[in-house]
C-alpha cells in the first residue's frame, strides 16, 4: 500500500482517454455472489474500489 499523496486513478485515467468503470469493494462481491465479510480485517478494505479500464 502506498501511504504517500497520489492522483485518483479514475480521474487520471479518464483525461489519458482510458475507459473506467470503478466497484466498491462490497458491491464487487456482492456482485459475483459473495458476501462481503463484515470484520475488523476487511472493514480497512470498505473504501477500495476495484478497476476496469480499457484505452481508447
Amino acid at each position: 500500500m502506498y501511504q504517500g499523496d497520489r492522483s485518483d486513478v479514475v480521474e487520471y485515467l479518464t483525461a489519458k482517454g482510458w475507459n473506467v468503470t470503478a466497484a466498491g469493494a462490497r458491491e464487487a462481491h456482492e456482485a459475483n455472489g459473495f458476501d462481503f465479510p463484515d470484520d475488523g480485517l476487511m472493514a480497512a478494505f470498505a473504501d477500495m474500489s476495484y478497476l476496469s479500464a480499457t484505452y481508447g
